[in-house]
């Protein structure tokens, strides 16, 4: 694992980022390792220990923004809920859905939406009833 400027990737905190190399490095004590593993396992160390501690410092700092913002992405609201948010029944929420006006997903016998989908939505209804 190389630290280089992309555009696409996966950001874990410095914890994490420790704690996934030591579980590597007893799995490649422990097994077998595929010489790709065996690879992943050094290299992720290597990129661990060789952060100073302000940098440790400054990137959980950068990990507890990113979550807090991830966390929202993934709140989810059932079809009465969003009916709330958006003022409407829970039939035309669903209509929305069947339309593909929003996006949901099938929960059983119940939809589940992304709530940050639903209230931009609302949003964007209640910034056009008022402009």
């Amino acid at each position: 694992m190389s630290v280089t400027a992309q555009r696409s990737g996966v950001f874990v905190s410095l914890d994490d980022a420790t704690y996934l190399a030591d579980l590597l490095a007893h799995l490649c004590a422990t097994t077998r390792p595929s010489p790709q593993l065996s690879r992943l396992a050094r290299l992720l160390r290597v990129s661990c220990d060789s952060l100073t501690p302000a940098q440790g410092k400054h990137l959980r700092g950068l990990e507890s923004q990113c979550d807090a913002g991830q966390a929202a992405a993934y709140d989810l609201v059932d079809v009465k809920e969003a009916a709330g948010i958006l003022g409407c029944s829970p039939a035309n929420v669903r209509d929305l859905i069947a339309r593909g006006r929003l996006a949901g997903h099938r929960a059983g016998r119940n939809w589940l939406l992304p709530a940050r989908v639903v209230v931009e939505r609302a949003e964007r209804r209640a910034a056009r009833h008022a402009g």
